[in-house]
């Protein structure tokens, strides 16, 4: 009975331990996000990061291998968030326009921002991997979205626009949505139709710079 007892003892204390684990993680991915959405990579230190979470150094190394794989999830689940917002938009852009397609990008990235506040540590994180240039594979994952955008807008271009200027223009649109934040300078729009009409403002003007460059192109 004493062995069974004990056998039992001992799982309980793995599973406590495994659940400590998987919570000192979370915790500590919490935190970098709030830090790093707030500080950047670089201002964010690893000290001041593990005091707020309550943990050592040794639980950052153990769970994410430093402070770059660190910023590397935090921006890798950030990304994974907002490129749902567009999921699904290949399967309909056989009937969308280019206005059309414009309308619906800034809708699903820009709307969640005003209508779930996480949304905007999203946006934060992502304008500092933009601005505070991370090193290694931190500074990949930004790209990575950008690549894929970029591939969505090569029906809407002429055959002879290169590679770089498809990723240029998707990073331009990228950063348009990302100026389009609830503390953006002019001031958050009150309700849903002025929201509409800032994503409609836009559109506008992200068309007439993408026709602008098509023309150029033709």
């Amino acid at each position: 009975m004493r062995d069974a007892v004990h056998r039992v003892g001992a799982g309980t204390h793995r599973d406590v331990g495994s659940l400590g684990l998987a919570h000192s993680r979370e915790r500590i991915l919490a935190v970098a996000t709030d830090m790093f959405a707030q500080r950047g990579f670089h201002a964010t230190t690893i000290r001041d990061l593990t005091a707020l979470a309550e943990v050592n150094t040794a639980a950052v190394n153990y769970h994410f291998g430093g402070k770059e794989e660190l910023y590397r999830t935090v921006i890798q689940t950030a990304l994974q968030r907002w490129s749902a917002e567009v999921s699904g938009v290949e399967d309909l852009m056989s009937d969308y326009s280019l206005e059309s397609f414009l309308t619906y990008l800034f809708e699903a990235l820009v709307t969640p921002v005003f209508e779930r506040p996480s949304t905007g540590t999203v946006v934060r994180l992502l304008a500092w991997s933009l601005l505070d240039r991370p090193p290694g594979a931190a500074s990949g994952q930004i790209n990575a979205f950008a690549v894929v955008l970029a591939r969505l807008l090569e029906r809407y271009l002429a055959p002879s626009t290169s590679d770089s200027q498809r990723l240029l223009l998707a990073q331009w649109l990228i950063g348009q949505c990302l100026l389009l934040s609830p503390d953006f300078p002019a001031g958050t729009p009150e309700g849903e139709a002025e929201r509409a009409e800032l994503i409609r403002t836009s559109v506008r003007l992200a068309l007439g710079g993408m026709q602008a460059v098509i023309n150029a192109e033709s």
